[in-house]
């Protein structure tokens, strides 16, 4: 090999070892997102394996939360989660991810993992938040507990028709015993006035006169 020649191959190699030693020294994240947290400054002597930055994908948020280990046969992967978080009026809706292998040994709790889009971007991190999972959904005439009659063989409620009292038996279907609401499947319909509580023992055919609560005007 001519000198010239070994100059060139020494010349190849140094640029090589430059070439590597530029690409180490840029760090480029596995993720796209947005640094969260930054551990060192410019200038800095770091070694391998030090944490140098935090990044975060603000367009999908996960969830931390905790359900009675009663509720563990209620529970299944992409189950809907329903919450509210404190700041916010909306109320956010995700899906269950991951389901912790054992409770917690201090609180008896279940962990859970939920997984919440947030491409507006709108949710930040580290919040407190509090909701349900929701294990069952259905639609139609929905009615507060205390309006369904449910002493008897069959459940019952006291609607008022042209000012008359009359008892209606009803089909029920689901119960959210978090609201007290009751889903009911036939005997109703849309608009029914019925009457709750106590106002339950008026005798059918009785009339009533239903008044409207309308707000005060302040002086």
């Amino acid at each position: 090999m001519s000198s010239a020649e070994a100059q060139l191959a020494d010349v190849r190699s140094r640029l090589v070892t430059a070439g590597k030693q530029l690409d180490d020294a840029i760090v480029r994240a596995p993720i796209s997102g947005v640094v969260s947290q930054r551990m060192v400054n410019t200038g800095d002597i770091v070694t391998v394996g030090s944490e140098l930055f935090t990044i975060v994908d603000p367009s999908s948020m996960r969830l931390e939360a905790s359900v009675p280990s009663e509720s563990l046969p209620e529970l299944r992967i992409g189950a809907p989660v329903s919450f509210s978080v404190r700041g916010y009026e909306q109320r956010f809706e995700g899906r269950i991810d991951r389901i912790a292998p054992q409770t917690d040994a201090a609180t008896r709790q279940l962990p859970i993992y939920v997984t919440i889009p947030n491409t507006a971007g709108r949710l930040v991190g580290g919040l407190y938040a509090e909701g349900r999972v929701v294990t069952a959904s259905a639609s139609g005439v929905v009615v507060p507990a205390n309006a369904v009659n449910v002493s008897g063989d069959e459940p019952w409620v006291a609607r008022v028709i042209d000012n008359k009292v009359e008892r209606v038996v009803v089909k029920l279907g689901l119960r959210d015993p978090l609201t007290e609401r009751i889903q009911v499947l036939s005997g109703l319909n849309p608009g029914d006035t019925l009457l709750r509580g106590a106002a339950q023992g008026i005798a059918p055919g009785t009339l009533v006169q239903v008044s409207v609560p309308s707000a005060l005007d302040s002086e």
